[in-house]
């Protein structure tokens, strides 16, 4: 039965030469069947027999090889999407635990978006506050210019008027001096009756008098003119308002003004002569009106 097949230039030939590596039991029976059939019925058409059942064979194999093959390709790919799966899972599980903490974070956002909302409308309205109040604070400021600048111009007219007042009473105090110079001199000694000597020295003394009362009022006059000046000014001091250039220029020219024209005492009105010498003059008319007496 084999010799048939060394015919064909093989050396052996059995079904166990052949694995079957999965092949189903009913072809490797067929095979026997064909193999081991008698050498009667098989001579004719042996050769085609064994070469068609070993194509077939051989197809049998790649196929199950290739099968073998995709099998194995499946499997890897099996395993690859059950990794996959794992890592999508835990990446579901740690997208889950994000979002807990994405929610948690705005929440706080949200809160601290409504606390910088409510301190932003504090800010506002301080703002607004501190507006008006600037605007009140420029408001004060501007009236107490005006009033200043008012104040300085009355004052400026008192001093002018003092200063006039200063200047009458100059001229009077010279002519007064004139006039006891000139009966000095024209009268002379033993001619002059003690009535009318004495007629003079106390028209001349009721004229001193009057004018010491008129400094006395100056005086006071200017002292209450410092007084006001110093209150305004402690008055803008406290309002906490910058002083103009032109107030301060003008109330500066005041103070200079009434420095200068006021700055005198009994010896410049009496014509640049010492205190001491016009108590001498008084105690002499006072010698004559205990004589007279």
């Amino acid at each position: 039965a084999l010799a048939p097949s060394a015919s064909h230039g093989e050396s052996s030939f059995s079904p166990s030469s052949f694995p079957s590596h999965g092949l189903p039991k009913q072809h490797g029976s067929i095979a026997c069947h064909l193999i081991f059939s008698p050498v009667e019925k098989m001579e004719s058409k042996e050769c085609d027999s064994c070469e068609s059942l070993m194509d077939r064979i051989k197809e049998k194999m790649i196929h199950i090889e290739q099968l073998r093959k995709e099998l194995h390709v499946k499997d890897e790919d099996i395993m690859n999407f059950k990794i996959k799966c794992d890592n999508l899972s835990l990446e579901k599980s740690w997208l889950e635990k994000e979002k807990s903490v994405f929610r948690t974070r705005a929440k706080m956002l949200e809160e601290e978006n409504a606390n910088l909302k409510s301190r932003l409308h504090e800010k506002h309205a301080e703002f607004l506050e501190s507006q008006r109040l600037l605007d009140v604070v420029h408001q004060d400021r501007d009236e107490c210019i005006e009033e200043k600048m008012k104040a300085s111009k009355f004052y400026r007219n008192e001093l002018k008027k003092l200063g006039e007042e200063n200047e009458a009473l100059s001229k009077e105090n010279k002519r007064l001096r004139g006039v006891e110079q000139d009966v000095t001199e024209e009268a002379p000694e033993g001619e002059l009756s003690f009535k009318k000597l004495l007629a003079m020295i106390s028209e001349n003394r009721q004229q001193t008098g009057i004018l010491h009362g008129d400094l006395n009022a100056t005086r006071q006059q200017m002292e209450s003119i410092f007084q006001k000046i110093s209150d305004l000014e402690s008055q803008m001091e406290q309002n906490q308002v910058e002083f103009v250039m032109d107030a301060e220029d003008t109330v500066s020219e005041s103070m200079s003004v009434l420095t200068i024209e006021w700055r005198y005492d009994i010896t410049a009105v009496w014509g640049g002569e010492p205190a001491e010498q016009l108590l001498e003059q008084e105690a002499q008319f006072e010698m004559v009106d205990e004589q007279e007496q």
